[in-house]
């Protein structure tokens, strides 16, 4: 059996040197982080399911449409039996993530009516679709092959009957999967 050719001086400084280089690294993720803003994880993760005061979100399934030419995000919400009556008004965002321009509301927002644990189609499920989107599919092909930002579906629940703004609380979120749906698929 060889025997090592270090000594033990030698072994205690390699561990030392490495526990420093350990530090440093950690170290510097910290600073990094508070400093330049840097994120460890994606500002558009989903907040699915989400219980509110009135609603139970169960899940949103999200996906995109071709029409006319143009690509719309879409999405199936479905929400929870024991949801009571209440208010469900959607947002979709864009730009959200990592990049330099603000995350703005796109197209239209809808209310939606919930009663006694079902929307307005007397189901627990509903099919939204901004009322805009990117201008042509090489659009949407680009935006899919990056990872910076995402668009994302935004729910907020109010009492029945709101209308205002300000009456809405937040209740969840959920990236817009980038993938096509063909109708034959939703």
């Amino acid at each position: 059996m060889a025997k090592s050719s270090y000594s033990k001086l030698d072994i205690v400084g390699i561990i030392l040197a490495m526990l420093f280089l350990l530090g440093l690294a950690l170290w510097f993720t910290q600073y990094a982080q508070k400093h330049t803003g840097f994120v460890t994880s994606a500002a558009y993760l989903s907040s699915v399911p989400a219980e509110g005061k009135h609603i139970h979100v169960d899940s949103i399934e999200s996906y995109w449409i071709k029409r006319n030419g143009k690509v719309y995000p879409a999405a199936k919400i479905t929400i929870s039996p024991q949801s009571s009556t209440g208010a469900l008004r959607t947002f979709f965002r864009s730009n959200v993530g990592d990049t330099p321009k603000p995350s703005k509301v796109v197209g239209d927002s809808n209310t939606l009516r919930v009663k006694d644990g079902k929307f307005s189609n007397d189901s627990h499920t509903i099919e939204v679709v901004c009322t805009k989107g990117l201008e042509s599919e090489a659009d949407f092909l680009a935006y899919r092959n990056q990872d910076d930002y995402r668009w994302v579906i935004e729910l907020r629940e109010a009492k029945e009957g709101s209308r205002s703004a300000s009456d809405f609380n937040s209740l969840a979120q959920a990236p817009i999967s980038p993938l096509i749906l063909s109708p034959a698929e939703k």
